[in-house]
């Protein structure tokens, strides 16, 4: 498949976008092959997984459909009880397809980042505000409606335009989606997460 069809298909349910991401991430870091246990634990210790209710291992044969993912399947074992050949699908092996690996990097949370700014170049200096004040921290709603409401209202003051008025909610969801942004018992910024520095020169 595309990257681009690997792309959409990983991006159109949101609820399972960071697990996807966890499992291609777990599987780039081990390019001799990385088991299918593992692949699943690294999903298992992803945040959003407390959300998310599926088997681990749906994701992963999802990522095969996808074609992000190449699997290796081990040869037959015979079960002498049952007479029959099973295979051990714990030992599958994954690696990233050469379309998987440039998803990868399409989708990491600097590259969503980057591609937000360029939607929004207005709001540019306020993501960079909200990456650093929950960088290393676990920010409330509150600590971040009281950092970016004034910045908010003065926007809405300038425009005199209701429908057009921006609260601190869109810069949370923002980043969020960017994957720039985490949800760990507080909002936090995910490490290495960091508007461009070309936006300010």
């Amino acid at each position: 498949m595309s990257v681009q069809t690997i792309v959409t298909a990983i991006t159109r349910e949101p609820a399972k976008r960071e697990l996807y991401l966890a499992a291609m991430t777990f599987v780039a870091a081990n390019p001799e092959g990385a088991l299918r246990f593992a692949v699943e634990e690294a999903v298992e210790a992803a945040p959003e997984r407390a959300t998310f209710f599926q088997p681990a291992g749906s994701l992963v044969d999802a990522l095969v459909t996808f074609g992000a993912l190449a699997e290796e399947l081990p040869e037959p074992t015979f079960d002498e009880d049952t007479e029959e050949e099973y295979i051990d699908m714990a030992r599958a092996s994954y690696r990233l397809t050469e379309e998987g690996a440039e998803a990868l990097q399409q989708l990491s949370p600097n590259a969503r980042l980057s591609a937000l700014v360029a939607r929004h170049p207005q709001w540019a200096e306020a993501f960079s505000q909200l990456l650093d004040f929950c960088r290393g921290a676990k920010r409330s709603r509150q600590e971040i409606d009281a950092l970016l409401t004034p910045l908010c209202e003065q926007q809405e003051n300038q425009r005199h335009v209701a429908a057009l008025a921006v609260y601190p909610s869109f810069f949370v969801d923002s980043l969020a989606r960017a994957g720039a942004l985490k949800w760990a018992n507080g909002w936090t910024t995910v490490e290495g997460a960091a508007v461009p520095s070309p936006v300010f020169q």
